[in-house]
């Protein structure tokens, strides 16, 4: 686990003070891309911070995972828009047991391959059409990009994509530059930020199915 030395720092951030969702920040909007990254915050909690440059720089999303005290070996990430005490935005369980995994977002609750499927493309769908998304790895480079789904846009090549979000995981060796920490980072084009709650909720719940351990028979985790 990285050490609070090693890890970026909010700020001006305020645990009591939440960021606007996107309708409330209209007002201002985003015009270019940003870089976001995940930052441990506690044993079982992490924040997604922007850049330190940003016009601001509170947490945008507070990611906690806790135990399901009737099956230990299952777990419950829950995803709340600033801070603990901000609105929820949706969880999720997935672990090692016969109870299927489940999903909510945004006061609906899933199976959750009622809302997700996929190995190397991974869809999105919430009952909600507009909200539905794609991710799709690059195998050379083991980036992961999403776009808006569906979308005439995924007829084109790649290079000619309207693309909504990179999300850039932890290499392997995690210090490989000089000793430091290279935290997982999510890029977030301009137009993807109307998209963000889905994209956060997707992205985790995709990386928690593709590198959980399994077989080709059968899954170890639900």
């Amino acid at each position: 686990m990285a050490s609070s030395a090693s890890l970026p720092i909010a700020l001006s951030y305020n645990p009591s003070s939440d960021p606007p969702n996107y309708e409330e920040a209209q007002g201002r909007p985003i015009n270019k891309k940003v870089t976001y990254s995940f930052s441990q915050l506690s044993f079982n909690s992490m924040i997604l911070l922007p850049p330190l440059d940003f016009h601001d720089s509170r947490p945008l999303y507070h990611i906690e995972i806790s135990m399901n005290c009737f099956i230990p070996s299952s777990f419950i990430t829950t995803i709340k828009r600033g801070s603990e005490r901000g609105e929820l935005i949706g969880d999720f369980e997935q672990g090692i047991t016969n109870k299927k995994s489940t999903v909510f977002f945004l006061d609906t609750e899933y199976i959750s391959t009622e809302i997700m499927i996929g190995k190397v493309t991974y869809i999105w769908f919430p009952k909600d059409l507009k909200r539905r998304l794609v991710w799709q790895l690059n195998p050379l480079n083991g980036y992961l990009q999403c776009y808006k789904y569906p979308d005439i846009s995924l007829m084109l090549k790649v290079s000619e994509r309207v693309c909504l979000a990179t999300y850039y995981p932890a290499p392997t060796l995690r210090r490989r530059s000089g000793g430091q920490v290279i935290l997982p980072k999510i890029e977030v084009e301009p137009q993807g930020q109307e998209y963000f709650d889905g994209i956060i909720m997707s992205l985790l719940i995709m990386e928690r199915k593709r590198l959980s351990p399994g077989s080709s028979d059968q899954a170890l985790f639900s």
